[in-house]
């Protein structure tokens, strides 16, 4: 069974706005997922610390972009998220990049973000988890089924907690003028604009 992905993307801009902790957002998405496409494995992802990467978040823009000469070119953030693979183990991950150009109606900017280092990686234990979990042993595992939901969600609500927590972005990063989230080779959200380094929200499909 298919899920109604327009619900499902209905659901995931409502809790990314919604004022609550990460965890309780994380398990309206699971509780909408399960309720779509039943499966006895979401119970497994209700179990993740989906507040494990909260340290991370606080300096993530500030470890990405200590670069002064970067800082006051960029207009766009792109967060993406990516699979990695070290040749035996696959994971999943999400980098934030800077591009200097941005357009909330078109997605052509993120090919334009500067080069990407490590720094630029959250090395998430969350999205790891969900990737873990998706995939484990089993060919009756879900899979893509939760990979896709939870980590586009995810992606898009530490994104915005990121804007909350950093100070970078009011002090260093005035030049921005707004950004999205979502996978590499996929689906997207736009998350808002940035006016004089201060972030406001306006979640919409791309």
């Amino acid at each position: 069974m298919s899920y109604d992905y327009k619900k499902l993307l209905e659901k995931i801009i409502e809790v990314i706005g919604a004022d609550a902790s990460v965890t309780q957002r994380m398990l309206a998405v699971i509780e909408e997922c399960s309720r779509q496409k039943p499966h006895p494995d979401w119970d497994v992802f209700s179990d993740i610390d989906f507040e494990a990467d909260a340290l991370a978040i606080h300096d993530w823009l500030s470890s990405a972009f200590g670069n002064p000469e970067q800082q006051h070119c960029m207009r766009g953030l792109w967060f993406g998220l990516v699979n990695l693979s070290d040749g035996c183990n696959t994971t999943s991950d999400i980098y934030v990049g800077g591009s200097p150009d941005f357009d909330n109606s078109a997605i052509d900017w993120i090919s334009e973000i500067f080069a990407i280092t490590e720094c630029n990686y959250l090395n998430s234990r969350v999205l790891h988890e969900i990737y873990a979990k998706a995939y484990r042993d089993g060919s009756g595992a879900l899979g893509n089924h939760a990979e896709y939901p939870l980590a586009l969600a995810y992606g898009a609500i530490v994104a915005v907690q990121t804007f909350r927590e950093d100070g970078l972005l009011a002090s260093n990063l005035a030049s921005l003028r707004g950004a999205a989230a979502g996978f590499d080779s996929g689906d997207f959200l736009f998350l808002g604009s940035i006016e004089q380094g201060r972030f406001y929200p306006n979640i919409k499909t791309g």
